[in-house]
């Protein structure tokens, strides 16, 4: 009872953060479950088709979709408050275009993509059913955490990310021949409902109006920052494709476990920053400076902790997570650890970087640490 009366006295920020980290971790627990179950399932060559998938995934969409439910619809909903719906709706059509015109232009080069990609040709038609329907639950959500109405997205994610992950879980085991785009596709079909779902629901709250001026808007905001998020899709996922190519797919599998080792320590900073990013936007808009610092050290210094103590369980998390085959992975875990305490930091400057619209330092900083790593990749990999 006391606990309980200790939430309720809390204010809307640490509710929301609380709720976001717990939701997060059941997530991103949910896929740790799953994972052991999937590196026996799958043999480590089809983990490391797996894995780089979900790379090529991340990095495409940044085109696909212009990481418009990003830094852009925070400043949105922040600036034209009165008119939210509106807004929401007319980027999410926005995104729907630049996905369109993607993929005709990946029609065209159809032979030659099919080749870099070194996946089946339905992955591929995959990748752009969800780029199609996957911003509404993005755009969706992202509204709900800056509106603090944490309770129903949380739900939802929750609830979207047990089934899909049940469900390619059975159907992977059940189905013996191609167990990669059995698991994809199974898991997607899951999404897809709830994607669908509210792609209904922001449309019909919008009445179907599409103001021109948010495209404009969007676009002066979010082109300059595609440098911007195409290197940080790069630096994660990169590793993982230069590996496959350079060394083998058994390789790649094997980092792919580590990565994800270490991105449970990410997972915690991305809840909370989506918390405190209302906050900080408000904050600076009032000038209280003073009041960003004492919300947000308490938690870097979580963060650092919660860093070292994975680091130092690494042995013991490779075991859970993977079999014998994946041992070597314990090695990365305290090096790529490192590597996400980094970019946790780097996300508190950034945010206020957003607020004041500073796309072009962000975008060169980032370009710069991408084409790096691919440098130093390619001499030590």
């Amino acid at each position: 009872m006391e606990i309980i009366k200790k939430i309720k006295t809390m204010d809307k920020v640490t509710k929301a953060s609380i709720a976001y980290v717990l939701v997060a971790f059941f997530q991103k627990g949910i896929t740790v479950i799953s994972g052991p179950i999937f590196t026996r399932i799958l043999s480590v060559n089809e983990y490391g088709i797996l894995s780089v998938y979900n790379s090529w995934f991340e990095m495409i969409g940044v085109l696909t979709m212009l990481s418009l439910s990003s830094g852009v619809y925070n400043n949105g909903l922040l600036e034209f408050k009165d008119d939210r719906n509106i807004f929401t709706y007319s980027l999410l059509i926005l995104s729907n275009i630049a996905t369109i015109s993607v993929a005709i232009f990946f029609l065209i080069c159809q032979k030659i993509i099919i080749k870099l990609f070194a996946m089946p040709t339905s992955l591929i038609y995959l990748m752009f059913l969800c780029y199609l329907f996957m911003p509404a639950m993005s755009f969706w959500i992202a509204r709900q955490r800056y509106e603090y109405k944490y309770k129903l997205s949380c739900i939802v994610t929750a609830v979207s990310t047990f089934l899909a992950v049940c469900v390619s879980v059975i159907f992977t085991y059940i189905i013996s021949d191609n167990k990669v785009i059995m698991k994809l596709w199974s898991e997607k079909i899951v999404f897809f409902l709830f994607w669908i779902v509210l792609y209904s629901s922001i449309s019909i709250k919008a009445k179907f109006k599409i103001n021109l001026s948010y495209w404009k808007y969007a676009l002066s905001f979010t082109l300059p920052l595609i440098p911007h998020y195409l290197a940080n899709y790069i630096l994660n996922g990169i590793d993982r494709i230069m590996i496959l190519n350079m060394i083998g797919k058994s390789s790649a599998a094997i980092y792919a476990v580590a990565y994800s080792a270490a991105f449970m320590v990410q997972i915690f900073w991305q809840s909370i920053n989506a918390a405190i990013l209302p906050l900080t936007y408000e904050n600076i808009k009032a000038g209280n400076y003073k009041n960003i610092e004492k919300v947000v050290l308490p938690y870097v210094c979580v963060y650092g902790c919660l860093c070292i103590v994975v680091s130092f369980i690494a042995p013991e998390i490779m075991y859970i997570l993977a079999p014998s085959e994946y041992r070597d992975g314990q090695f990365l875990i305290p090096i790529l650890t490192v590597g996400v305490f980094l970019t946790g930091l780097y996300c508190l400057f950034a945010n206020v970087e957003f607020y004041y619209r500073s796309t072009k330092p962000i975008a060169a900083n980032s370009i710069i640490a991408a084409i790096l790593n691919i440098f130093l990749n390619y001499i030590f990999i």
